[in-house]
């Protein structure tokens, strides 16, 4: 039997009832507080959390070398294809985002490291203190 609950939209629900109730588990009158506390839980817990591992936190304001890292390691775990070795296009798009960024942050550390020296011979020079 299905749910005998009319919707706002004048559509009678198409759920199953539930044994020895007229309505299912979200239109039953009965099931009112356990169906508030099944979607707080729901709430709590993200679609794209499960399953996953948490990885330890990488602090990238203090190291430009992490950026890098943490770039790289990502575009390791976005590169998939499908069996046939085809490539959905939102991971080849993601991919090429990724290897943008990647090169971008390469440039800035070596221009970075070398504004480094630079400030160095300036020192040893005594130009800068």
């Amino acid at each position: 039997m299905i749910c005998k609950q009319v919707k706002d939209n004048g559509e009678q629900c198409q759920a199953n009832a539930m044994t020895d109730s007229e309505y299912c588990f979200s239109h039953n009158p009965d099931t009112k507080e356990q169906l508030k506390e099944a979607t707080r839980k729901g709430g709590e817990v993200s679609y794209y959390d499960k399953g996953l591992i948490k990885l330890e936190p990488i602090d990238i304001t203090t190291d430009n070398r992490a950026v890098i890292y943490i770039l790289a390691d990502t575009l390791n775990r976005v590169r998939r294809v499908k069996p046939d070795g085809s490539m959905d296009i939102k991971i080849a798009n993601c991919i090429g985002f990724l290897s943008s960024k990647v090169l971008e942050a390469q440039k800035e550390l070596v221009l970075s490291d070398r504004l480094d020296q630079l400030e160095d011979k300036l020192i040893e020079q005594g130009v800068l203190k």
